[in-house]
């Protein structure tokens, strides 16, 4: 009896771009990479939302100006009824730059800006961020908070399922086994699964974790056919015997329901299993052979690597200053252009402190995000300008390609805005506002970190806590991107770990 072979892994990915040229480059740049599937292409939007809803994919790739309903329109149906990570293809004309933050406040992913002409200088650097940016929003917990959604009405939890085959013994029978046996014992022994397309079987020893290998339905169907196999008695003893020399566990068919999860219980003393069969009782992810390129790629995106700061910051303490209030400094990368919005939308207009952030974002886009900030927030939002004082009840948003920091002018914080040596390889730089505004405020100020990649920002924490000053990241179970967040609470620089929803209410008290 022929099995199916373990499942590879694969980004499947679906381009819409109303250019037949444009969409044979993107598709050609993905397919470079084995990991990624591309499924189909969509030459506008209403192709893009029905196939959207054919495929399923778990990466959109995504123009904005098409013809019959175009790229921003198709977005908000997309992510309203089939929330799909979503890159956005941004071209630097005003028309795309404003549509490009509105999707990003509707949820896209992030952006990829067009290439002027794909030439000999623009494509190496077009394709490394296109790659990068695919491969990282696969990892988007969108895609697998949708998903879950939908299983969950669907199946049981991996855990019951083994339980209730446990007690039903004499009908089905899971095995734990090793890899090289798994064949030679389900020729011998009916498996059935219920409420499930697909069956699968756990293979595993105590030292190693091993992967969940596939049935296909139609090998499924024809041991369904062998069912009377189970009522021979011989066999059975058989075939137990081949389970219990292994270690992994011992049926006993009169057991009950207690004995059963007391016995699953024992056996399951390998670190690697206690981790997998926690109290969610999630399934064990499926490893393949390129598990070692996915993680390459996910833990190396484009342009981000885990450094340090790139030159020396001065780290001294500012005096002569006259602080009258407390502030509250942000940092984001991706994902962040909706979460701040969240943010300042749960702002009073009356904030009695002022507000500055980061947000790592194309210079070009600056103008258009502020704007629609400051229509949609009570509390005001400007860009910061250099040499400007700060007000309570202003929001600052650094600018695009400058770094922001707070000096002291006519002994009063004061904004500087320059261009200097990328921190972090970004400019601006999180850590640069964050050190001045410890440096400046000291135990008076808040900074929160956000969703977004690489390490920016993680030694501005730590060095306000070094100034008693609080600290905040955002959640995973909120962050688009969990990798500033994890980085900072490795570090230990965090005094609170907070859902982006909760933020709000807590700069509004430590405001006051």
């Amino acid at each position: 009896m022929h099995f199916a072979q373990v499942r590879f892994l694969t980004i499947k990915v679906l381009i819409a771009d109303d250019s037949a040229y444009l969409r044979k480059k993107i598709r050609d740049i993905l397919l470079e990479n084995e990991l990624i599937e591309v499924i189909d292409c969509a030459k506008n939007g209403k192709e893009a939302i029905e196939m959207v809803r054919k495929y399923n994919p778990d990466v959109l790739i995504l123009d904005l100006i098409m013809p019959e309903i175009n790229g921003l329109d198709a977005l908000k149906v997309i992510m309203d009824q089939y929330p799909t990570p979503t890159i956005i293809l941004s071209a630097l004309s005003p028309q795309n730059m404003d549509s490009s933050i509105q999707a990003l406040l509707i949820g896209a992913f992030d952006y990829i800006i067009k290439p002027g002409g794909l030439g000999a200088k623009e494509l190496p650097k077009f394709k490394e961020e296109l790659l990068s940016k695919v491969l990282l929003a696969n990892q988007s917990p969108l895609k697998k908070s949708h998903t879950n959604l939908i299983e969950k009405s669907k199946k049981t939890s991996l855990r019951q399922e083994i339980i209730d085959d446990i007690f039903n013994f004499g009908k089905y029978i899971n095995k734990l086994s090793s890899i090289q046996e798994c064949d030679e014992i389900l020729e011998e022994i009916p498996i059935k699964k219920e409420k499930s397309e697909e069956s699968y079987e756990l293979s595993q020893s105590f030292d190693d974790l091993k992967k969940i290998q596939y049935l296909s339905e139609e090998n499924h169907r024809k041991i369904e056919k062998d069912q009377n196999l189970a009522s021979n008695k011989d066999l059975v003893e058989k075939v137990s015997k081949k389970v219990e020399k292994k270690s992994i566990i011992s049926y006993n068919k009169n057991a009950s329901i207690k004995i059963a999860q007391k016995s699953l219980k024992d056996r399951l003393k390998n670190k690697a299993i206690k981790k997998q069969f926690s109290t969610k009782y999630e399934p064990i992810p499926l490893k393949t052979k390129n598990d070692e390129i996915l993680q390459t790629n996910q833990v190396k995106p484009y342009k981000v690597q885990e450094k340090t700061i790139s030159h020396a910051l001065d780290f001294s303490t500012i005096k002569n200053v006259r602080i009258n209030s407390n502030i509250v400094i942000i940092g984001a990368s991706v994902g962040g252009v909706k979460t701040i919005n969240l943010l300042l939308k749960s702002i009073p207009k009356n904030i009695s402190c002022p507000i500055m952030i980061v947000q790592h974002l194309n210079a070009n886009f600056i103008e258009n995000f502020v704007s629609i900030l400051d229509k949609e927030c009570e509390v005001k939002v400007k860009e910061a300008e250099n040499g400007e004082f700060l007000q309570n009840g202003v929001v600052y948003i650094s600018p695009g390609g400058k770094h922001t920091e707070i000096i002291v002018k006519a002994e009063k914080p004061c904004i500087k805005t320059f261009i200097g040596t990328p921190v972090n390889f970004c400019m601006p730089s999180i850590d640069v506002l964050f050190i001045s505004a410890a440096k400046m405020y000291k135990r008076r100020v808040l900074g929160i970190l956000l969703t977004g990649m690489g390490v920016d920002g993680v030694v501005g924490l730590g060095v306000i806590q070094k100034f008693k000053g609080k600290t905040i990241v955002e959640s995973k179970e909120t962050c688009a991107v969990y990798g500033m967040p994890k980085n900072a609470i490795k570090k230990g620089n965090v005094d609170k770990i907070l859902p982006n929803y909760e933020i709000s209410s807590y700069i509004v008290k430590f405001a006051s």
